[in-house]
């Protein structure tokens, strides 16, 4: 998704502009489009939660009170954590925080799945929580890895029969 994104945003750049000629998607491109899409996840499923942490309120009935959430410069949601200062990467120290309920975290889920060569569930969660804090991802990491396994038991057992 996030490639298909920075292509079609290339796209409309190179109809502005005519002197781009590179084919391969640039790393700053894929950074770009990956903020966007995000920023705007996270607007449509933690607009309270943001606006809580943008005015500095209190966040007393939130399930990421005790992430310490704070907004970094790009206004994105992420963890504020006990890490800030080790020599661990931005995105390791900080994870974004996404809501489970969001298509973007089930996509994130799937990926995890499938770089973890579909482990199980605590093996997709340190993947997955790399880069991204899903709120609830335990159980939704299960319920994902439960609807793969059973399209690979139904798959494969179509092929014996």
């Amino acid at each position: 998704m996030i490639r298909v994104l920075s292509y079609c945003h290339r796209f409309i750049g190179k109809c502005q502009k005519s002197n781009a000629n590179t084919r391969a998607l640039k790393i700053e491109k894929l950074n770009y489009t990956t903020m966007k899409v995000v920023t705007m996840t996270q607007r449509d499923t933690l607009t309270k939660d943001i606006g809580k942490v943008r005015d500095d309120k209190k966040l007393h009935d939130s399930k990421i009170i005790n992430l310490n959430p704070f907004l970094n410069k790009h206004g994105i949601l992420r963890v504020g954590s006990r890490l800030r200062n080790t020599h661990l990467y931005y995105d390791k120290k900080h994870p974004i925080i996404l809501s489970s309920g969001s298509h973007l975290a089930t996509l994130i889920i799937r990926d995890g799945h499938k770089q973890s060569l579909h482990g199980g569930t605590q093996l997709t969660l340190s993947v997955t929580r790399q880069k991204y804090w899903i709120i609830n991802s335990k159980k939704t990491v299960k319920a994902k890895s439960t609807d793969v396994r059973l399209v690979f038991v139904t798959k494969h057992r179509q092929e014996v029969s």
